[in-house]
């Protein structure tokens, strides 16, 4: 499942990314001021993570940014989150939410969002041509 569902409020645009990776999902939310153009992944705010897991237990990987998790638990998720943020007094919620964590200072404008999740350091050069695959089924994997 690859989905991306956006939602504008007066303050903030959201965007809820569910996407594949290695037969797993990842899933998050992500923040962007409308003013300023700041934007985070905020899927691990306690209000945000509250809101989306509506009682489920919370679990280490629910305090990252970026949530991996089963084909079943990102629909789920992605179907929950997009009738939270469909519903206007609940966007204002999360808007007032994202007002808090913003004062917080760990906001970064568009450009160096971006930058921060694609650039490599000088250090990296050397294995630049390095490819992120998943094995195939018929390899063999050494556990340590």
């Amino acid at each position: 499942m690859h989905n991306i569902y956006s939602f504008e409020g007066e303050r903030y645009y959201f965007d809820i990314i569910a996407q594949p990776k290695g037969g797993k999902q990842t899933f998050e939310i992500r923040a962007t001021c409308v003013d300023s153009g700041a934007s985070a992944t905020v899927t691990h705010i306690p209000y945000v993570m509250e809101q989306i897991l509506d009682g489920t237990k919370v679990e280490e990987r629910f305090k990252l940014p970026v949530w991996i998790v089963t084909p079943a638990e990102a629909k789920e998720f992605s179907t929950h989150s997009v009738s939270l943020f469909s519903q206007q007094d609940k966007l204002e919620l999360m808007e007032d939410a994202m007002n808090d964590d913003r004062a917080g200072g760990k906001w970064v404008n568009e450009e160096e969002f971006i930058e921060d999740e694609f650039e490599l350091d000088d250090e990296d050069e050397e294995i630049d041509d390095w490819e992120d695959t998943e094995p195939e089924d018929n390899e063999q994997l050494d556990h340590y």
